[in-house]
């Protein structure tokens, strides 16, 4: 099937294979839980002692096998290719590392290990409690300094849900007596609102503000799986949770294969539906900035996915040279201090520091301080050379920048983001 897919809609194949890649694993985990006749938490709860006692194996079986390997080569051949530990390791992941990995998908056997206790409420559970609290920490320092989201946002609070989730669905087999642990690990929901509303504001931003490309319209479907999974969690006590399987297979079916909605077509129509309502009633230099950054932001869009025959106005050649070159002047830059260590002999108290401004302005507030970073951000879009970059806050406060980004358009500066530590003497 895949060959003849291949063969035949080669265009189209990827996202086939994607598919594929995403529904077997899921048709075959679901089904494997419901003949083993586990709740999902068991059978978590089993499938993660599986893979720690395979992995411990697979350690020391690979640390065994490469010190024999090792005399071997050392006394009785030592002119030998170094192929030779490349197969052997072959031969290892072929006849344990693989099967062993697969077979702890459907093992039931084994006993629960002290160590995979250990582990799960001693570190990754704790673990997970101080991650959850630190995006908390970040929300209360959007509210309080009304700072846009980082970018960076959505991957960590997706990268928390794909890791925590489980966990939380794990807990439910574990003999946990904290009241205050538990209370959390029932409600996780409830607790996780904040973080699902931070992500959907932050991909709605950068929707309105950029566009719908396909890699937003991947970050709306995970969204809607998130939103699906936390309802799943609270429902039922978990009841229907196995059929998030499912979800994945429906989800992926739209997302890649689905005629005129998938994230292809979807991303397509949307810019060109930007310029079609930009230059119906306007001509391009009647634009303002705004409107002409998201123009040539859409224009670009569909150059680069071959779609230009879906817009409904046209863009004449003489247009096009104002609108290309447009894009091609969007800037950003920036600069990073990587020096590991940095000498704070003069200084009594340190304290971190993020901060950013899309108001067009080069004036950033650091705490009580008013910060005109115009010079360097010039020589970021002038792509020169900055070396230590310290800021004088005053008589007894400096500002020691690790990070600073600037973007915009045709050299005017639309985004600040400075990072760094506040120095007090």
């Amino acid at each position: 099937v895949l060959g003849y897919l291949f063969n035949n809609y080669e265009d189209n194949f990827g996202n086939f294979l994607i598919f594929y890649i995403i529904t077997i694993p899921s048709i075959n985990l679901f089904h494997i839980i419901r003949n083993l006749k586990l709740a999902i938490n068991d059978y978590l709860y089993q499938l993660f002692n599986n893979l720690l006692i395979t992995t411990i194996i697979n350690i020391v079986l690979n640390i065994g096998v490469f010190a024999v390997l090792g005399i071997i080569v050392s006394l009785l051949i030592p002119d030998v290719d170094f192929d030779l530990f490349l197969r052997v390791e072959l031969v290892i992941l072929g006849f344990y590392t693989i099967p062993a990995y697969l077979y702890a998908l459907m093992n039931k056997e084994n006993k629960i290990i002290e160590l995979t206790n250990v582990l799960l409420k001693y570190v990754i559970i704790p673990l997970t409690y101080v991650a959850m609290f630190v995006v908390y920490l970040y929300i209360f320092k959007i509210i309080i300094t009304a700072n846009m989201p980082s970018n960076s946002i959505f991957g960590i609070i997706l990268t928390l849900f794909v890791e925590s989730i489980p966990i939380f669905v794990i807990i439910e087999s574990l003999n946990i007596k904290n009241r205050f642990f538990s209370f959390i690990a029932r409600n996780i929901s409830f607790v996780f609102i904040p973080f699902y509303l931070l992500q959907t504001y932050a991909m709605v931003i950068r929707i309105s503000t950029y566009g719908l490309t396909k890699d937003r319209y991947l970050g709306l479907m995970i969204l809607l799986v998130e939103a699906i999974i936390l309802f799943l969690m609270k429902f039922k006590e978990r009841k229907y949770l196995i059929n998030v399987f499912y979800v994945f297979i429906i989800v992926s079916f739209i997302t890649f294969l689905a005629p005129g909605i998938n994230y292809e077509a979807t991303s397509i129509s949307y810019e060109a539906r930007i310029i079609n309502n930009l230059l119906k009633n306007k001509k391009i230099e009647e634009l303002n900035g705004e409107e002409m950054a998201k123009l040539a932001g859409a224009y670009e869009y569909l150059k680069s996915e071959k779609a230009l025959d879906k817009l409904k106005v046209e863009i004449k050649d003489n247009e096009i040279k104002i609108v290309e070159p447009y894009y091609r002047n969007y800037f950003y830059e920036s600069y990073d201090n990587d020096e590991k260590v940095i000498d704070v002999s003069n200084y009594s108290k340190l304290e971190i520091f993020y901060g950013n401004k899309d108001d067009r302005s080069t004036i950033v507030t650091i705490n009580n301080y008013k910060l005109d970073v115009s010079k360097e951000a010039e020589m970021l879009v002038n792509n020169e050379k900055i070396n230590d970059l310290i800021y004088h806050l005053d008589d007894n406060t400096d500002f020691y920048v690790t990070h600073l980004t600037v973007s915009g358009y045709n050299r005017e500066i639309e985004y600040v983001n400075i990072e760094g530590y506040i120095l007090s003497k």
